[in-house]
């Protein structure tokens, strides 16, 4: 080989890290050096660098495994949406280095959750803890000019930047509770809470009465519809139906036992044509199959379906969830 390009090559190879180095990608971005030209790739999107450099996801980018966080996911039948790769890396020089910022996100969430009340709440001790799902948001009304005489509940705080649609994917619903201080016992409390839509200004409310015989603390929406729900100890969200077969999920159960469940499928004469029974396990949240044993026979007849969840000899929940034609 030439000498004079064996020196060259040399010279490369020993010159090439200081090269790489001097190139500084944009915020998000790493720089990928496996091309013939070194450029920026975001591993987050990246389908020909998916969580690392050369890391290529399988598939046309129309039907085939798309980069999500950095990992590899089936997304058959859409298409990928991804940012390309930067091929235009910004170098500095390493006797000059410029400083990089990284920008501060902030969440900004389409929602807002309205707080309204009425009651015992006119001196600085009087005041509600308002929880989201479980969680502590914050106190209101601490010297609030709210009591018992008001003829309706009053606004008495605004809570911005709730992600609703994270707790809507994590149980279905979203529950607002009051925990009331001690002192807050003059009268009966009304509690009111409205999940407003700031980029549609949509405002759904729901209220409830606290009374010495009846305390409900909390109000409750479905994250479907945003309609009001009273929460029971064990709830249904949805469930897909044939004659085989019914897949359940169950998105709340607060249950500390096993029960039972039954699904009957009836015409508008009481006559069961199909039906299935079984067991839920204590605390069970999530999708459960139930198979079907046909009882009678069946032909061009609108049927009803019902669930019966039963602990003993007690009907806990009883909620028809549809019909079919069999």
């Amino acid at each position: 080989m030439n000498s004079k390009l064996i020196l060259i090559l040399i010279c490369f190879l020993v010159f090439l890290p200081e090269i790489y180095s001097s190139i500084n990608c944009p915020t998000g971005y790493t720089l990928c050096t496996q091309r013939t030209t070194p450029y920026c790739a975001n591993l987050n999107n990246d389908r020909e660098n998916c969580g690392a450099c050369g890391n290529e996801c399988e598939g046309p980018i129309d039907g085939g495994y798309c980069c999500v966080n950095g990992k590899c996911t089936d997304n058959t039948g859409q298409s990928c949406s991804y940012n390309p790769p930067s091929t235009t890396p910004q170098t500095t020089p390493r006797s000059t280095p410029t400083p990089q910022t990284t920008p501060t996100t902030t969440l900004v969430s389409p929602y807002l959750i309205k707080i309204k009340l009425k009651g015992d709440y006119d001196k600085s001790f009087e005041y509600s803890t308002i929880y989201l799902n479980g969680e502590k948001l914050k106190e209101v009304c601490r010297d609030c000019d709210v009591n018992c005489n008001l003829q309706n509940t009053k606004q008495v705080d605004e809570i911005k930047n709730i992600d609703i649609d994270k707790y809507c994917e994590e149980t279905g619903y979203i529950q607002i509770a009051f925990a009331d201080s001690a002192q807050v016992n003059e009268c009966g409390s009304v509690y009111e809470a409205c999940i407003n839509m700031t980029n549609t200004n949509k405002e759904y409310c729901c209220q409830i009465k606290c009374d010495e015989e009846d305390c409900q603390n909390y109000v409750a929406f479905d994250c479907d519809s945003f309609n009001c729900i009273n929460l029971q100890d064990i709830g249904i969200k949805q469930a897909i139906c044939d004659t085989n077969k019914c897949n359940i999920r169950i998105f709340r159960n607060v249950l500390n036992k096993q029960v039972q469940i039954s699904i009957l499928f009836y015409d508008k004469d009481g006559v069961i044509y199909y039906k299935t029974s079984g067991n839920i396990n204590k605390n069970f949240i999530g999708l459960k199959t139930f198979y079907l044993n046909n009882v009678n026979d069946c032909e061009n007849n609108n049927l009803e379906i019902k669930i019966n969840i039963i602990d003993g000899e007690n009907l806990i929940l009883t909620k028809k969830v549809g019909e079919i034609k069999c």
